[in-house]
């Protein structure tokens, strides 16, 4: 019989939206994530809360007040003297060791002895992981000035980082993810996802495994694409997914299940409502924090969620009573006055067109953003500049992208004349309303935006959880 947890090692992690998945199978029983890798330092200094909230939950122990400081800290200084606090407690300790700020590639050698240390020779562990992906976007080889790929680009080969520690240590499962370009990159003018998938087939030490419910049609390359939409995350978040499986296990994974479409009206509807900020109003006017401390608290949480189906609604509740009548980084954006303007009209537009509309609509002059790219009459290369995220139908792919404005993240209700808060956009990606992101809000964008729907890597870890536990 395996022994119960069974290890994890999450590679580029995130704020660890896969490793979420996977922590939650089986009451949190099944895996136990012992190293997480990431270089980011906001990225790392939300795995490590997170860390510490899963580790105090488990043990059945009282959030510390250190913690409750930490999430209202409302400067530099309250966030230090809380952190400190906390550093002296046992499982920030170890949520310290768990999550390494290291980097694949420059820090190799401390990456493998931390791994090596932590596994304890233990051979059935899981790995993992999504390698760094903008160079394989679509978007970002169309900024590169070589389409068919840039040889002096590192990211093309960060996967082989990944590859490296699958040969070093070999794992029982390996699960990577990477954005649908991939599908169609080029290096040197060659198709760069056939080479990763012989790569990772470590000359058949590995079978490769797709786990999307869509017909395949090839058997010489079948589709990895896993459109997200069809799984109950309410966002048409496309990615690959490869999940190889050691040959000596002889085991198939099972594919996913369909599921009913969930919306962004049903999603994020609960909230409260906020108001785009411009530089002129008062904040604490519009913003909704933590528990109320200092602003308003939250009633009657019990019909939090109320909207989503009965199986992600539980996924995605506080796990600690001490956290039920919280509402965690959910405060209006500030934008120019223009902007909020257009977000206000935008949003009218798409609840009669029942679609966002776009520059090639009939927009009036007063809110034509002013590009190069925009003719006099309204028409644009990038008809899709300004996006409502329509009520009824999932959202778009929430990107790091959301982080350096929210033209293409506007919110529905023409009322609310915003694009998303940073917790709209977190639940649009199935994070728990528990799961608190450090950093400033720039920083929280960026790292909801790079991240693994976790409601999606639970249903993977629950597939995978089959194949490791004998």
């Amino acid at each position: 019989m395996s022994i119960y947890p069974i290890p994890i090692v999450d590679l580029f992690a995130g704020p660890g939206g896969l490793g979420e998945g996977f922590s939650r199978v089986d009451g949190g029983k099944a895996f136990k994530i012992i190293v997480s890798i990431e270089k980011d330092r906001y990225a790392i200094e939300t795995l490590r809360l997170r860390a510490f909230y899963r580790a105090r939950v488990k043990s059945k122990k009282k959030l510390p007040k250190a913690f409750f400081d930490l999430l209202s800290a409302k400067n530099e200084k309250d966030k230090d003297q809380a952190t400190d606090k906390l550093s002296e407690l046992a499982e920030w300790k170890v949520a310290k060791k768990e999550a390494l700020h290291l980097e694949l590639g420059k820090d190799n050698k401390k990456i493998y002895s931390h791994i090596r240390r932590r596994l304890c020779g233990k051979k059935n562990f899981v790995l993992i992981g999504g390698p760094p992906c903008q160079a394989y976007s679509l978007v970002g080889r169309s900024r590169m000035k070589n389409h068919e790929g840039n040889k002096k680009d590192h990211r093309h080969h960060l996967y082989k980082h990944y590859l490296a520690i699958i040969n070093k240590f070999k794992p029982s499962v390996f699960v990577m993810e990477n954005v649908k370009g991939i599908n169609t990159a080029k290096v040197l003018g060659k198709r760069i996802l056939p080479k990763i998938l012989k790569d990772l087939s470590g000359k058949d030490k590995y079978k490769l495994h797709t786990i999307t419910s869509e017909n395949n049609t090839s058997e010489k390359e079948p589709s990895y694409l896993v459109k997200s939409e069809k799984y109950g995350i309410p966002q048409t978040r496309h990615r690959v997914i490869i999940i190889g499986v050691r040959n000596d296990i002889c085991k198939k994974i099972n594919s996913l299940k369909f599921s009913n479409e969930v919306t962004v009206q049903e999603a994020i509807s609960d909230l409260p409502k906020l108001r785009g900020l411009n530089s002129s109003m008062t904040r604490s006017d519009y913003e909704v924090n933590f528990c109320g401390m200092p602003f308003r608290k939250i009633k009657k949480t019990s019909n939090l969620r109320k909207n989503l189906p009965n199986q992600l609604r539980k996924f995605v509740k506080p796990l600690s009573k001490d956290l039920y009548d919280c509402i965690l980084n959910h405060e209006a954006r500030s934008h120019m006055q223009e902007d909020l303007d257009r977000y206000e009209w935008w949003a009218k537009q798409a609840q009669g067109l029942k679609r966002s509309p776009t520059l090639n609509d009939r927009i009036p002059q007063r809110f034509l953003p002013k590009h190069k790219n925009i003719s006099k009459n309204g028409t644009a290369s990038f008809a899709d500049r300004f996006k409502v995220q329509v009520a009824d139908k999932p959202s778009g792919t929430i990107t790091s992208h959301i982080s350096k404005d929210g033209h293409y993240y506007i919110h529905y209700d023409p009322k609310q004349r915003r694009s998303f808060s940073v917790r709209e956009a977190a639940r649009v990606q199935t994070f728990p309303d528990d799961y608190f992101f450090r950093g400033n809000k720039t920083q929280q964008y960026h790292q909801v935006g790079n991240a693994v729907p976790p409601y999606l890597a639970l249903q993977i870890a629950e597939r995978v959880s089959k194949i490791v536990l004998k």
